[in-house]
């Protein structure tokens, strides 16, 4: 137990320094990339420290997979360069129960990433949009999914409470039209929309004007908010939701389902990068073994990432099933850090 504290405060301490450099020099890159366009908007200094604090969740979200990678990789060929791994092995400890050390913190970190990606990236992703694009117009004509709805909207106002020049395409199942509705605006209130002066049409054809129409909808204001500000970064919550045609998107369902089965699985990716550190753990200080099993695992741990990155492009474009993109790379690197794992042992 001494021992595996010794082995987490070690992982955690490289983990921290690799995260906070990394981060630290993203947000360098950005805030040198978007200067100029801050203080044009007249922001000065404190809007810098604002960018760079609303990014720094989801820099640190995209930054941790590779700290875990070098901390892991690092505390490993550190044991091995001070023979700890080659006195463990002598006492009959295989290098396996390293590993088995190493899996609670990395499964804590895992923990602290999943609540980040989940939670606290779309909140201050949305907090950036109300405060980035306060003062700009809508660029073009918003269009997005409002279950088998496809909806179009010219301008939101109102903080999503009045809307300008809709156009309302209603599907049956199979995709087929079943009504076409234009109107001149939207407006909410009693918790519900009216449609005003407008035309709706049947598949058949036939323009019937109206004055005022009830819209049923699942939308809500906030949700019309955020989808004429940016393309939001969804929860788990509001992926499902919008899944089950509850919360408007402008996706498909494939992208949809596609990131939620990423972010079901990407604790995983976390704890696989640290096995596949571990052929470092079979080098000596008198050999090259160290140096050699650093690259080994650095060159397998970035394939991975590359390789997942790679299969949940597929997996949005519709090319793959959406829980295959999530999930092969995952199960192709287990078995390639499997082997790693008993090359190492011998």
């Amino acid at each position: 137990m001494t021992f595996a504290l010794y082995l987490s405060r070690m992982f955690l301490a490289r983990l921290m320094a690799g995260m906070l450099a990394l981060a630290g020099l993203l947000q360098l890159v950005e805030l040198m990339d978007k200067a100029d366009e801050i203080l044009e908007r007249g922001l000065g200094v404190a809007g810098m420290a604002r960018f760079a604090f609303y990014h720094l969740p989801l820099v640190l979200g995209a930054v941790l997979p590779i700290a875990v990678l070098m901390a892991s990789t690092l505390t490993l060929a550190a044991l091995a360069r001070r023979g700890e791994i080659a006195a463990m092995r002598a006492a009959g400890l295989p290098v396996a129960q390293l590993v088995g050390w190493l899996i609670p913190v990395t499964l804590a970190v895992a923990a602290f990433h999943f609540v980040l990606a989940d939670r606290v990236v779309p909140a201050a992703d949305a907090a950036f949009a109300r405060w980035w694009h306060t003062d700009d117009a809508q660029a073009e004509r918003l269009w997005f999914r409002d279950g088998m709805d496809v909806v179009g909207v010219d301008r939101v106002e109102a903080e999503g409470r009045h809307l300008i020049g809709v156009e309302l395409v209603r599907r049956q199942s199979d995709g087929r039209l079943a009504q076409w509705i234009a109107a001149e605006r939207a407006e909410w209130g009693d918790g519900r929309w009216t449609l005003v002066v407008g035309n709706q049409r049947g598949a058949e054809g036939g323009a019937r004007p109206f004055d005022r129409m009830p819209w049923n909808t699942t939308l809500v204001p906030p949700n019309l908010v955020e989808l004429a500000r940016s393309a939001p970064l969804l929860s788990t919550g509001k992926l499902m939701a919008a899944l089950r045609g509850d919360w408007a998107t402008r996706d498909s369902p494939k992208v949809l389902e596609t990131r939620l089965w990423r972010i079901v699985s990407a604790p995983l990716t976390l704890v696989l990068l640290m096995v596949l550190a571990t052929p470092v753990a079979g080098g000596t200080p008198r050999s090259n073994g160290i140096p050699a099993g650093m690259a080994v695992g650095l060159a397998a741990g970035l394939s991975y990432l590359l390789l997942d990155g790679i299969l949940g492009a597929l997996g949005e474009a519709g090319t793959l099933p959406p829980i295959m993109a999530a999930w092969l790379a995952h199960g192709a690197f287990a078995c390639i850090g499997g082997a790693m794992l008993l090359y190492v042992e011998g």
